[in-house]
């Protein structure tokens, strides 16, 4: 198994981190602050060979316009107070998209299309708006979902998951402490319960985690390097 992040995502009491929930109230503004500003770079593990970085960039192109669409649908018709309500719905589109990718791709570079996709949908929403969208419950959801999909479907992923890291654009407060338990509360049917301070922070937020039904058994032996492995990469944030 690949090492963990870095240590400082993980220390701190419990006080520490209810702390920095109750601060976690952003103001408009200081979340606006949190916009992308520049497209992402290509993964680490994406630059490896040409026709990697290739599937990156066709899949962030792809990405883009799947964003696009939502934006410019009779629906939304580039209103963004519109897209702001519909930003907790708007994950089972790109949920859709990766699946269709993974069922069309039977190449090596698949995974960085995938990831190509992911990035380049969560860019364009955020550059649409001009601020982050989203935020890590609602990311751990749909990675954790992603998870138990695949590997009821396959029984077990081995050790390829989806993503190599969560997309730019994504608001980043507390982001991995929050998609870290969330992805396993969500996984592990809720017997990995949900920290006093990730309750606190889901209340303000006003996001309900829904456990996955049939996931539990693939977040244990022999699955569980991969699982730990997909919850490090997943939830790995990548700030604007």
């Amino acid at each position: 198994m690949k090492s963990k992040r870095t240590a400082t995502h993980w220390v701190g009491s419990s006080l520490l981190l209810m702390a920095a929930v109750v601060g976690s109230a952003l103001s408009a503004s200081s979340v606006a602050a949190q916009a992308v500003t520049s497209e992402p770079t290509t993964p680490a593990q994406c630059t490896a060979r040409p026709r990697h970085i290739e599937k990156f960039r066709s899949g962030f192109i792809s990405g883009k316009q799947k964003a696009d669409n939502i934006w410019t649908a009779s629906d939304v018709g580039r209103d963004a107070k519109k897209l702001r309500r519909k930003l907790s719905r708007v994950l089972d589109r790109l949920h859709d998209h990766v699946r269709e990718v993974i069922s069309s791709d039977a190449s090596d570079g698949k995974r960085c299309r995938v990831q190509g996709v992911a990035e380049g949908f969560v860019f364009r929403l955020a550059q649409l708006l001009g601020e982050c969208v989203l935020d890590g419950a609602q990311w751990a959801q749909f990675s954790a979902n992603m998870y138990c999909e695949l590997s009821i479907e396959l029984a077990g992923l081995g050790n390829q998951g989806q993503f190599f890291r969560a997309p730019a654009g994504l608001c980043g407060s507390l982001f991995e402490r929050v998609c870290d338990n969330g992805y396993a509360y969500v996984a592990t049917e809720g017997q990995t319960a949900l920290q006093p301070a990730v309750k606190q922070f889901l209340q303000q937020r006003a996001v309900t985690l829904t456990p996955f039904p049939g996931c539990q058994p693939y977040t244990v032996s022999p699955h569980d390097v991969a699982f730990e492995e997909a919850v490090n990469l997943d939830c790995a944030y990548n700030p604007p």
